[in-house]
């Protein structure tokens, strides 16, 4: 694995500057749109209580994003449920936000688990299958902290895209705006207790082929596009 790196550049300028320009107006946009493609509890009801081998439980221990009024603004639906299949228990992490501008992204969780006291060890992208040849791209992530140790495989999906650095997401959401499109945001997060990726990653397949082959059309367009 490569681990993470944080480096300052011109295109990092570039695109800060632009970000700061946008995010007035952006706000202003969102702020004044009202329409949320999502109601209430509709993460909840679009997931099964079983997918394939995995049924669901209740959720222990999850690393959340940041609470506060920002957040709330951020994310019109959060869902948060765990599922186990005799051996392994995952815990899938669903945040919708209905309007992604310059100035309102989602949180990408390289700022939520160090929020939470974890170190982020390594990094590096995963390519998903999800059948008749299409991929997604996802990231990996080795995360400790004083209690444990969480392999995390998580994606966003911004509009039609699925950024793989906040870098990237911020030129997606700024190539949206500039089109005059807010664009939906979609972070799908899943993880699982363990050592190391070469344990986790079997699992974190094994969940996430049964979630592909399990939601219907409606929430399989929702979280994979």
């Amino acid at each position: 694995m490569v681990g993470m790196k944080v480096a300052t550049t011109r295109r990092d300028l570039l695109i800060g500057g632009v970000g700061l320009l946008c995010a007035g107006g952006s706000v202003a946009v969102a702020q004044n749109t009202t329409v949320d493609p999502l109601p209430a509890h509709a993460l909840e009801d679009a997931l099964p209580q079983t997918l394939g081998n995995w049924r669901a439980m209740p959720a222990a221990a999850v690393v959340m994003p940041p609470e506060g009024s920002l957040t709330d603004r951020l994310y019109s639906n959060v869902m948060v449920r765990a599922y186990h299949d005799g051996q392994n228990e995952v815990t899938l992490l669903l945040a919708y936000g209905a309007l992604q501008s310059g100035g309102m992204q989602m949180h990408r969780p390289e700022l939520c688990y160090p929020a939470a006291g974890f170190a982020i060890d390594s990094s590096r992208r995963v390519d998903l299958p999800l059948g008749n040849g299409r991929t997604i791209a996802a990231k990996l992530l080795d995360t400790r902290s004083s209690v444990r140790k969480e392999q995390v495989l998580y994606w966003t999906r911004i509009g039609r895209e699925f950024p793989t650095s906040r870098i990237d997401q911020r030129w997606t959401v700024l190539r949206e705006n500039f089109a005059g499109r807010i664009p939906d945001g979609m972070l799908v997060r899943t993880s699982v207790v363990a050592e190391n990726a070469q344990q986790a990653l079997p699992i974190l397949d094994s969940f996430v082929s049964a979630l592909t082959h399990s939601v219907k059309a409606p929430a399989r367009k929702l979280l994979f596009g």
